[in-house]
């Protein structure tokens, strides 16, 4: 099996990138004006962890409102990298609670976020040709969908916003490590497992950056589908007998030729690396005890 052909982006699909991203900004710039609302109150104005005054490291060891993640009262939110972000926009106030500032980021990040759908989509639609316009229409509905309003004209979809950028530059990351077979591969493959855990730190539902990595691979860079894997399997347990001590033995390993080839040796790498090195990259391991056993005792 060859190695998945790399797309190099030229000029022209940078600056496509950038128009993306101005549109994007451009469609939700309406939101700029915007109070602290719902919420922002919350998560912003009454969290202490926001606040220049309070510790930096009492923001590993609280939730995303401001409750320490031990206590039973904890929503368990665990987002340290989006309340260090809401921080920076206190400092760079000069320490003052200015509703624009963290509007004008949201709204950024949601540029960029738009802006790095573009070559995520060149690599899913397997773009060779400049005049493939199906990147740029996807790349074009993301930016303006409506269904982002919350995301980004609330200032805590500020998670949502910072997960979503780190998670795509995370995919990008994947897809560039799958174009090679050799041991480069495999350092992308770690930069990849570090961005998710960035993303997973941003809002927990980052962690499906992983999976979704995984399924790439399998999926775009090396073509095998769900069916195959089954089929794969069946074939695979024909070669299986029961031992009358209750051990399963293995008849032949033929079966696995299937599957496993040398042409798969680093897809399978990629994918130890993602599940064994990219879930140590969550709050267990970056804080320990008090997160260990979460008690959920909020709604939301």
């Amino acid at each position: 099996m060859a190695v998945r052909q790399r797309y190099y982006l030229n000029f022209l699909d940078c600056i496509i990138s950038a128009i993306i991203g101005l549109v994007a900004v451009v469609c939700f710039q309406g939101s700029l004006d915007g109070t602290f609302i719902f919420d922002d109150v919350q998560a912003v104005v009454n969290n202490k962890d926001v606040q220049l005054a309070t510790p930096i490291y009492k923001t590993f060891r609280n939730d995303f409102w401001g409750t320490e993640v031990a206590s039973n009262t904890s929503h368990k939110s665990y987002r340290p990298l989006t309340v260090l972000s809401f921080r920076l926009n206190v400092w760079m106030n000069g320490g003052v609670l200015d509703p624009r500032g963290f509007h004008v980021l949201n709204v950024a990040l949601h540029g960029m976020a738009s802006a790095l759908t573009y070559p995520l989509f060149c690599c899913l639609f397997a773009k060779t040709k400049n005049w493939d316009v199906k990147p740029l229409v996807a790349s074009l509905l993301f930016a303006v969908h409506p269904v982002h309003t919350e995301a980004v004209a609330g200032i805590v979809g500020r998670a949502d916003l910072l997960c979503a950028v780190f998670s795509i530059t995370s995919l990008l990351t994947y897809a560039h490590a799958t174009t090679m077979e050799s041991a480069e591969s495999l350092q992308f493959t770690f930069l990849a497992s570090f961005l998710s855990g960035l993303a997973m730190l941003s809002k927990e539902q980052g962690i499906t950056t992983l999976g979704l990595c995984s399924a790439f691979d399998l999926i775009v860079a090396n073509t095998i589908f769900p069916s195959d894997i089954l089929m794969a399997l069946g074939r695979v347990s024909k070669d299986f007998k029961i031992h009358r001590s209750g051990i399963i033995l293995f008849k032949k390993a033929a079966g696995y030729q299937a599957f496993i080839r040398k042409q798969y040796r680093y897809m399978l790498w990629r994918q130890l690396i993602l599940f064994f090195y990219g879930k140590h990259h969550n709050v267990h391991e970056m804080l320990g005890d008090g997160v260990r056993n979460p008690t959920v005792s909020k709604s939301r």
